[in-house]
């Protein structure tokens, strides 16, 4: 079966972070974040590729989105290739970037 790399890019997460109030007191803080991440999954064609790994993508995301909305997903990238599914499996993580406030 083909092995594919979705690269994705996704908006509207409110995540828990760690900030110091006046430079001394830490607190956590529901912080407005993006993210970039890649999946490598085992599909038949391209759009089953895609909707398995944003499926993955929403999965994880459920461990750390507080927000109440579901997040904004959009796929930058699908190409079939076997060196990163062979290395790496699924993959997982994200790499985050703020977002202006809401």
């Amino acid at each position: 079966m083909p092995k594919f790399k979705v690269v994705m890019n996704g908006s509207g997460c409110l995540i828990a972070a760690s900030e110091k109030r006046w430079g001394l007191l830490p607190r956590t803080a529901l912080k407005p974040v993006g993210f970039y991440t890649t999946r490598f999954v085992e599909a038949l064609c391209p759009e089953d590729a895609i909707r398995q790994a944003i499926s993955l993508t929403e999965e994880e995301l459920k461990t750390v989105n507080r927000s109440q909305s579901p997040p904004r997903i959009v796929v930058d990238e699908v190409e079939e290739e076997a060196t990163g599914y062979e290395m790496l499996g699924a993959g997982s993580g994200f790499s985050w970037y703020h977002e202006k406030e809401r």
